[in-house]
């Protein structure tokens, strides 16, 4: 089973196509995968929010990355999958169709998507989405990761390495996958191989 790991700032277009890319190779591998999407936020991860102009009329860029990413947060305790499909939404309103992030537009995607309200509203009022935007950076510096996208995957029948993929909305993602998965290290590129 491979286990992905994948650091992304929200209102970042690169990691919004890496995203969607990332999906698709996974369902098209014979294997089973836990993805998990890591917002990182950090100085150097906004730079590109700023350079793309993402305009609020109460938020700066900042704001609206910190928001959808603990919003995020408080959606995953109702499934990643559900997770997912909201941040896919609040995405494409915002880097798409250019819509300004509000209340509203949140309130709206978890009602589209079948989220549990309650929960949601209970989830983002307490510290734990914090907490783990705060694990999710903690594991970015574990690993030294500065740019987003990156991905790091492991497979559990390979104990000894895994892939670290940065920018790879470009990369042939399915084949660097398939000769990780059929033990090829030696035809990978050195530096997408990470040694635990």
């Amino acid at each position: 089973m491979l286990e992905v790991f994948h650091f992304i700032t929200p209102l970042q277009f690169e990691s919004f196509q890496a995203q969607k890319a990332l999906t698709q190779v996974l369902k098209s591998l014979n294997t089973k995968s836990s993805y998990h999407i890591l917002p990182l936020i950090n100085l150097a991860t906004m730079d590109e929010t700023y350079r793309q102009g993402i305009e609020s009329n109460t938020h700066t860029p900042s704001q609206v990355d910190y928001a959808i990413s603990l919003d995020y947060v408080a959606v995953l305790s109702q499934g990643r999958s559900l997770a997912r499909k909201f941040l896919y939404a609040m995405q494409d309103q915002i880097l798409v169709r250019q819509n300004a992030y509000s209340r509203t537009m949140v309130t709206k995607i978890l009602t589209d998507i079948g989220a549990d309200m309650p929960l949601f509203a209970e989830e983002r009022l307490i510290a734990n989405p914090a907490m783990l935007l705060t694990k999710n950076q903690q594991f970015a510096n574990q690993y030294k990761i500065t740019k987003n996208p990156t991905a790091i995957i492991f497979d559990s029948n390979n104990n000894e390495s895994g892939l670290i993929i940065e920018n790879f909305s470009t990369t042939n993602l399915d084949e660097v996958l398939n000769q990780y998965l059929n033990k090829q290290h030696t035809s990978l590129p050195p530096y997408l191989v990470l040694h635990r």
